[in-house]
Protein backbone atom coordinates (compact mmCIF):
# COMPACT_ATOMS: atom_id res chain seq x y z
CA UNK A 1 0.00 0.00 0.00
CA UNK A 2 1.85 3.45 -1.14
CA UNK A 3 -1.57 5.61 -0.70
CA UNK A 4 -2.32 7.84 2.15
CA UNK A 5 -4.84 10.38 2.36
CA UNK A 6 -5.55 13.28 5.02
CA UNK A 7 -8.82 15.56 6.41
CA UNK A 8 -8.83 18.52 8.02
CA UNK A 9 -12.10 20.23 8.62
CA UNK A 10 -12.43 23.26 10.74
CA UNK A 11 -14.05 26.09 11.40
CA UNK A 12 -12.04 29.92 10.39
CA UNK A 13 -13.01 32.96 11.04
CA UNK A 14 -16.83 31.79 11.17
CA UNK A 15 -16.38 29.72 7.53
CA UNK A 16 -16.21 25.81 7.13
CA UNK A 17 -12.59 24.83 5.98
CA UNK A 18 -12.06 21.43 4.26
CA UNK A 19 -8.22 20.38 3.44
CA UNK A 20 -8.34 16.88 1.41
CA UNK A 21 -5.11 15.47 0.24
CA UNK A 22 -4.63 12.04 -1.76
CA UNK A 23 -0.82 11.06 -2.18
CA UNK A 24 0.24 7.96 -4.33
CA UNK A 25 3.73 6.68 -3.77
CA UNK A 26 5.90 5.51 -6.30
CA UNK A 27 9.28 3.01 -5.43
CA UNK A 28 7.40 2.60 -1.82
CA UNK A 29 5.10 4.37 0.30
CA UNK A 30 7.89 6.62 2.21
CA UNK A 31 7.53 9.05 -0.50
CA UNK A 32 3.73 9.36 -0.20
CA UNK A 33 4.08 9.24 4.01
CA UNK A 34 6.09 11.92 4.38
CA UNK A 35 3.90 14.31 2.09
CA UNK A 36 1.45 13.66 4.09
CA UNK A 37 3.31 14.68 7.55
CA UNK A 38 5.49 17.36 5.80
CA UNK A 39 3.47 18.66 2.73
CA UNK A 40 5.10 22.14 2.91
CA UNK A 41 8.79 21.11 3.56
CA UNK A 42 11.40 19.96 0.76
CA UNK A 43 11.61 16.25 0.21
CA UNK A 44 15.31 15.64 -0.77
CA UNK A 45 14.66 11.74 -1.53
CA UNK A 46 15.31 10.98 -4.85
CA UNK A 47 14.77 7.69 -4.73
CA UNK A 48 11.12 8.05 -3.89
CA UNK A 49 8.51 10.07 -4.98
CA UNK A 50 4.63 10.79 -4.92
CA UNK A 51 2.03 12.26 -6.59
CA UNK A 52 -0.29 14.93 -4.69
CA UNK A 53 -4.15 15.80 -4.78
CA UNK A 54 -5.70 18.15 -3.06
CA UNK A 55 -8.00 20.35 -2.76
CA UNK A 56 -9.61 23.10 -0.49
CA UNK A 57 -13.10 24.12 0.53
CA UNK A 58 -14.20 27.43 1.72
CA UNK A 59 -17.41 28.33 2.49
CA UNK A 60 -18.84 26.92 -1.09
CA UNK A 61 -15.62 27.90 -3.12
CA UNK A 62 -12.99 25.00 -3.70
CA UNK A 63 -9.81 24.98 -4.75
CA UNK A 64 -8.02 22.11 -6.37
CA UNK A 65 -4.36 21.77 -7.28
CA UNK A 66 -2.29 18.51 -7.74
CA UNK A 67 1.41 17.35 -9.16
CA UNK A 68 2.02 14.11 -11.01
CA UNK A 69 -0.41 11.45 -12.60
CA UNK A 70 -3.51 11.44 -9.85
CA UNK A 71 -6.46 12.90 -11.20
CA UNK A 72 -8.83 15.10 -8.73
CA UNK A 73 -12.59 14.72 -10.10
CA UNK A 74 -15.32 15.81 -8.11
CA UNK A 75 -19.01 14.64 -8.51
CA UNK A 76 -21.63 16.41 -9.01
CA UNK A 77 -25.56 14.84 -9.52
CA UNK A 78 -23.95 11.94 -10.02
CA UNK A 79 -21.50 12.51 -12.87
CA UNK A 80 -17.69 12.66 -12.50
CA UNK A 81 -16.18 16.00 -13.82
CA UNK A 82 -12.23 15.66 -13.92
CA UNK A 83 -10.86 19.04 -12.29
CA UNK A 84 -6.81 18.83 -12.35
CA UNK A 85 -4.79 18.29 -15.47
CA UNK A 86 -2.26 14.67 -14.92
CA UNK A 87 1.18 15.59 -15.74
CA UNK A 88 2.17 13.08 -17.55
CA UNK A 89 5.68 12.66 -19.57
CA UNK A 90 4.43 12.40 -22.95
CA UNK A 91 3.33 15.75 -23.19
CA UNK A 92 5.35 18.33 -24.78
CA UNK A 93 5.31 20.85 -21.57
CA UNK A 94 5.99 18.31 -18.89
CA UNK A 95 8.56 15.88 -20.83
CA UNK A 96 10.66 19.67 -20.71
CA UNK A 97 9.61 20.98 -17.05
CA UNK A 98 11.07 17.53 -16.62
CA UNK A 99 14.95 17.97 -18.69
CA UNK A 100 14.98 21.23 -16.98
CA UNK A 101 15.03 19.87 -13.81
CA UNK A 102 18.17 17.48 -14.61
CA UNK A 103 15.48 14.49 -15.09
CA UNK A 104 15.14 12.75 -18.58
CA UNK A 105 12.06 10.83 -19.67
CA UNK A 106 12.21 7.90 -22.08
CA UNK A 107 10.43 5.17 -24.10
CA UNK A 108 11.04 1.70 -23.08
CA UNK A 109 7.52 -0.28 -24.25
CA UNK A 110 6.27 2.94 -21.99
CA UNK A 111 7.08 6.49 -20.89
CA UNK A 112 9.61 6.38 -18.19
CA UNK A 113 11.01 9.26 -16.34
CA UNK A 114 14.40 8.55 -15.25
CA UNK A 115 14.24 5.20 -16.44
CA UNK A 116 12.58 3.96 -14.09
CA UNK A 117 9.02 5.60 -13.14
CA UNK A 118 6.17 4.34 -15.36
CA UNK A 119 3.77 6.78 -15.66
CA UNK A 120 0.71 5.15 -17.69
CA UNK A 121 -0.55 6.85 -20.33
CA UNK A 122 -4.40 7.21 -20.62
CA UNK A 123 -7.40 8.95 -22.06
CA UNK A 124 -8.87 11.80 -20.50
Amino acid sequence: MEDFYETRIDGVDGEIVGLFEVFDGHGGARAAEYVKYNLFKNNQNRDAGSTASTAVLVGDCLLVANVGDSRAVICRGGKAYVVSRDHKPDQTDERQRIEDAGGFVMWAGIWRVGGVLAVLVTGS
